[in-house]
């Protein structure tokens, strides 16, 4: 799905809205009845697609933290500030559709959309946060797209500033049947969001690594879909005083242009990139791990064709210990009946990694990635991930692990 096929569903779905309130009360204002439940269903959904992944906001939260260095004073924060957040967009969006607290929501919404108009103009400029995860993990969206739809909102919640007192109320004033609705739905949207988090691992998961797909092939076809784009050199001769534009095959191809005492240098100023092809950005391509020596061993331990585990801790620090208890006497009951295991941990220094596999007693070798890869392939940590040829068979979060007998009844068949 894109922005826009999904502003296309969001406008159907309003106008379902807009029409069947329509029979129940007659709207002051047709426009604003539609621009109102337009930005409600928005909301909603928006609401709706993080609270299946409520830590994915939060790690998204902690990337903007520390864009401004902020992500050790208010890191532990991100948590409550990606639930809050996800059930304030559910408060106003059924709020707008219900045409309750009519004053109080538009005006609500005002710094909500100011601050993350804010935010994503700032990323679209500096392009250090490169996903605003507006829509979670459903949607990706580049920092420019995201703040164009926000100056959409922004102008739409001025539209309903402006006019709140037309935002009609689905019923007469008093009946207290929306505002109870609208109560539950944010009661609901609450328990949504903590069942997600402390029950396991989201129920669905729009993510690259999620349980049917076969990584290195999955790997494989983004590698081809690779970004294709022609950089272009200002060169200035410092004799001549003569400007020319040169593409970076050309500046390669004439020795003249950067051999030694030249007149020719690159204005780096004006060095400009124009792109054919985006090609992929997915997580997918910087799946990989190396051992101690530094060496790839991702395709050697995915290309195991019995069932196998890997550990996933994308951070030592916070690593859950009773978690890697549960984990270590599943991995040893697998290892005594002939499955392999490894670990894959945060990038750090081959004796710090070794200090932490004996501080877990963890029998198994320990691999090092990226920790923001890691966090995308499984929001526990320790998780645990069954595997048979590079295809993720289950993800397992720490909580829901029981003993090795019952993931091989279950699964390893």
């Amino acid at each position: 799905m894109t922005i826009y096929t999904l502003v296309l569903y969001t406008a159907i779905a309003a106008g379902i809205v807009s029409g069947v309130s329509s029979l129940i009360r007659k709207p002051e204002s047709w426009l604003v009845d539609y621009i109102k439940n337009f930005v409600g269903c928005l909301f909603i959904f928006s609401g709706f697609v993080k609270a299946i992944d409520p830590m994915g906001t939060a790690f998204k939260m902690n990337d903007y933290l520390a864009e401004f260095n902020l992500k050790d004073l208010l890191g532990g924060l991100a948590l409550f500030g990606s639930v809050f957040m996800i059930v304030l967009e559910f408060a106003l969006g059924f709020a707008l559709i219900f045409g309750v607290f009519r004053k109080w929501t538009v005006w609500i919404m005002v710094p909500v959309i100011v601050f993350f108009t804010f935010l994503t103009g700032y990323t679209s400029v500096t392009g250090n946060v490169t996903d605003c995860g507006c829509f979670g993990d459903f949607l990706k969206l580049k920092p420019i797209v995201s703040f164009s739809k926000d100056i959409v909102l922004s102008v739409l919640t001025a539209f309903l500033v402006i006019n709140w007192k037309k935002i009609t109320p689905i019923f007469t004033q008093g009946n207290i049947i929306p505002k109870a609705l609208v109560g539950l739905a944010t009661v609901g949207s609450l328990w949504f969001c903590f069942s997600n988090f402390y029950s396991g691992l989201p129920w669905k998961d729009f993510r690259p690594f999620k349980e049917g797909i076969n990584l290195p092939e999955a790997k494989a076809v983004e590698e081809r879909d690779i970004q294709v784009a022609t950089t272009y050199y200002t060169l200035t001769n410092s004799q001549t005083k003569e400007e020319i534009e040169v593409t970076t095959k050309d500046y390669t191809a004439k020795k003249e242009y950067w051999q030694k005492g030249t007149p020719w240098s690159i204005d780096k100023e004006r060095s400009r990139k124009v792109v054919h092809h985006e090609g992929s950005d997915s997580k997918l391509l910087e799946f990989e791990y190396s051992n101690s020596e530094g060496v790839d061993v991702m395709e050697e331990t995915m290309s195991n064709p019995d069932y196998s585990f890997m550990v996933v801790s994308y951070s030592r620090e916070k690593a859950n210990m009773e978690g890697f208890k549960k984990t270590n006497k599943i991995l040893a009951d697998a290892e005594a009946a002939g499955k392999k295991a490894f670990c894959v941990t945060k990038l750090g220094a081959p004796d710090e990694i070794e200090a932490f596999r004996h501080k877990i007693q963890a029998a198994y070798p320990f691999y090092t990635a990226d920790d923001i890869m890691l966090k995308t392939i499984i929001r526990s940590n320790p998780g645990l991930l069954l595997l048979k040829n590079g295809t993720v068979i289950k993800k397992f979060h720490h909580r829901e692990l029981s003993d090795f007998a019952t993931i091989q009844k279950t699964y390893m068949k």
